[in-house]
């Protein structure tokens, strides 16, 4: 296989798997929904519901918050979502590992240098651009993912959306993003050091 086609494919691999790992960590790492409620008994409950329910730990049973039957169904898709999203990420984790402890193991990671250097760069733009529209590309996000307007909650019939605003979401994003590039130039680091 041509070396470079090779790299590709492992560096693919690693954003995936980076990427991954990022979102499902802060998607996991309650503690972020804990602070921003102000620690609001009610809201951790029933935010602590959602977070289980997506993870196929329980039902979607709400304590103090009530949903439609349309936000129900919109949890339903994004509990396949948070599913795919494990299944990719624990595909990608495979050849990551074997691609880095080569790496390590002769010394090589510092390759990777130049290439963390482009995603940062790539990152950072595009987190701007994001940060200055994020509404709007919340919004069109949700178009292109799901296939109804279930998403669009009624807070008379869906008050679980006060427990969760845009600006939550837009705070999860900017963890993501903060976590994921922490952990790229980790390996830089690493390289460094070698």
């Amino acid at each position: 296989m041509n070396f470079y086609f090779k790299e590709f494919i492992n560096r693919f691999f690693l954003i995936v798997f980076l990427l991954g790992g990022s979102i499902i960590f802060v998607l996991n790492f309650r503690i972020i929904f804990y602070l921003f409620s102000g620690f609001n008994a009610h809201k951790i409950a029933d935010y602590n519901t959602i977070i289980n329910y997506l993870n196929g730990w329980s039902k979607l049973s709400f304590r103090y918050y009530r949903i439609g039957p349309e936000a129900r169904e919109h949890f339903v898709e994004v509990r396949h979502l948070v599913w795919a999203l494990y299944a990719v990420t624990a595909i990608a984790m495979i050849p990551t590992i074997i691609y880095l402890k080569n790496l390590l193991k002769n010394k090589l990671i510092i390759i990777l240098n130049d290439f963390i250097k482009l995603v940062n760069w790539v990152t950072v733009i595009l987190s701007i651009c994001v940060a200055m529209t994020f509404d709007l590309i919340f919004y069109y996000l949700h178009l292109l993912i799901f296939r109804n307007n279930y998403w669009i909650f009624d807070p008379k019939t869906d008050s679980i959306i006060k427990i969760l605003p845009d600006t939550y979401f837009a705070l999860c994003a900017l963890l993501i993003v903060g976590i994921f590039l922490t952990t790229l130039n980790l390996l830089k680091v690493i390289g460094k050091n070698l």
